[in-house]
């Protein structure tokens, strides 16, 4: 399905949903502990790390009112040259596949660690991206209703897990003291925390495909605010239930919770293998947000390729299939650099567009650019 060609328009409720579901996986599976930056203090932080996201989204609302225009990478393209609008528009996209490509390793070292120990991470990584295709090749209106669909199994397992503060296994003795750090610490290691919102940069593609796109902010505000409780919620909890001191080494604190709790006995005591089903059926879902949001920006760098839709996703899968047996493992490198550069791609590049946008003069007739 072509996404060019796509009449429906998206409600605020799917462009909730979308918010949501786009960055919270892979931060729910690391999180809390996954640095040396990390402090006691992750559940307070991770709300923190949230609040330039919202100021990266209020600056697009604002380039929306003024130009009239939801599709901000269209105005940049027509407001600037080719020679600064290709480059960026480059490593907006090399970035997008980086994070396809460390979501996918992700998956697979999930999926060896708690499922299937003894197979190769080549065949789960194709069989996962071949069901992945199957989905991207349906197009954007059929991948948002298979979004709302699952966020209702999120928040049943979630609130299920939050179940976790009323039994015994919680300490609140652990959570103490509040603030352990130094400001300029915390602040610093909040920089690393910010990485975790960072999966909302497909709304830039999505929001030109919705109703009234110039009142989308307060919708974006409250799903990232859903994103920073349920990441304050399971980093208390981690925090309460293993210490600061054993949370630096689990693999999956989230899982681990699971696992650990005596709360679930009898019927319930496999009860990790069915959520690390769901949570790997959440990977499926965020994969197609953000291998959609490639072929977007594949299209952008690349408009003739509007012709072969169906070519353009294949080579994209492939090419991440390949790629993600060449990059370094999701934790494996130096995550100073990789912080950086992420937060400089989700916040910084988008905070200048939109500041520039917002200092040319606005578009000559209702929702079109002028044509000089």
């Amino acid at each position: 399905m072509n996404d060019d060609h796509v009449l429906y328009r998206f409600s605020k409720t799917e462009l909730f949903i979308f918010t949501y579901s786009s960055t919270i996986t892979l931060g729910l599976i690391f999180l809390p502990y996954v640095s040396h930056l990390e402090v006691r203090s992750a559940w307070l932080k991770v709300i923190v790390a949230g609040l330039p996201m919202i100021g990266v989204f209020f600056l697009i609302q604002a380039v929306i009112n003024k130009h009239k225009n939801a599709d901000i990478l269209h105005l940049f393209d027509h407001y600037t040259w080719k020679v600064i609008y290709y480059p960026i528009l480059g490593y907006i996209f090399f970035n997008a596949v980086m994070a396809c490509c460390w979501g996918v390793k992700a998956l697979s070292l999930i999926v060896k660690s708690f499922l299937l120990h003894n197979t190769s991470e080549l065949v789960i990584c194709l069989f996962f991206l071949i069901v992945v295709l199957v989905g991207l090749l349906y197009g954007i209106v059929p991948i948002t209703r298979f979004l709302v669909l699952f966020f209702i199994f999120e928040i049943i397992i979630l609130v299920a897990v939050a179940g976790l503060f009323f039994t015994e296994d919680f300490r609140f003795i652990y959570v103490k003291p509040v603030m352990s750090t130094d400001v300029l610490t915390f602040l610093e290691s909040s920089l690393s925390d910010l990485t975790r919102f960072t999966g909302v940069m497909p709304l830039i593609g999505f929001i030109t495909y919705i109703k009234q796109p110039e009142k989308m902010f307060k919708t974006v505000t409250g799903a990232i605010g859903l994103v920073m409780l349920t990441y304050s919620t399971i980093s208390l909890l981690v925090l309460g239930v293993f210490g600061f001191e054993q949370a630096l080494v689990l693999l999956s604190p989230l899982t681990s919770l699971i696992q650990s709790s005596a709360a679930w006995e009898g019927v319930f005591q496999r009860m990790d293998i069915v959520f690390i089903t769901v949570w790997v059926l959440s990977f499926y879902k965020i994969a197609l947000i953000h291998f959609w949001f490639v072929h977007y920006l594949f299209v952008k760098l690349i408009p003739v390729a509007r012709k072969t839709e169906i070519i353009n996703k294949i080579m994209i899968v492939s090419g991440i299939l390949a790629l993600s047996f060449i990059i370094p493992g999701y934790i494996e490198f130096n995550s100073f650099l990789y912080f950086m550069n992420l937060n400089f791609y989700a916040v910084v590049t988008p905070s200048l567009m939109c500041i520039y946008l917002l200092m040319r003069r606005p578009i000559t007739r209702q929702g079109e650019l002028s044509d000089d």
